[in-house]
C-alpha cells in the first residue's frame, strides 16, 4: 500500500494512473509482443520475491485483467536469497 500511495503521488497531474502487480504487468509486456493463443505463466524472479501470473493469451486481442488473468501470486524468497544460499556453500 506504501508503494502504491507513493506511485500514485508521483503521478500527479496524470489523467489516468493504473497501478497493476509486478507479475500482471509484466504479462501486459509479454502479449503485445506475441501472436499466439496460448496459457502464459509469467515468472518475475525479483531481489526479495518470486511473483507469478497465469493468463490467457488471445490472438489480436489485449490483455483483459478480468476476463484473461486467471490468477497472480508470489513468495518471499527472491534472488537475495538464491545469493545467499550459494555464498553458505562456498
Amino acid at each position: 500500500e506504501l508503494a502504491e500511495s507513493r506511485l500514485r503521488a508521483a503521478a500527479a497531474g496524470f489523467r489516468y494512473v493504473s497501478v497493476l502487480p509486478e507479475p500482471v504487468a509484466a504479462a501486459r509486456t509479454y502479449a503485445v509482443g506475441s501472436s499466439a493463443e496460448a496459457l502464459v505463466l509469467v515468472a518475475d524472479f525479483g531481489g526479495g520475491t518470486c511473483d507469478f501470473c497465469l493468463f490467457r493469451l488471445r490472438t489480436g486481442q489485449p490483455l483483459d485483467r478480468d476476463r484473461d488473468v486467471f490468477g497472480t501470486s508470489g513468495v518471499r524468497v527472491g534472488g537475495t536469497d538464491f545469493d545467499a544460499a550459494s555464498c553458505r556453500r562456498r
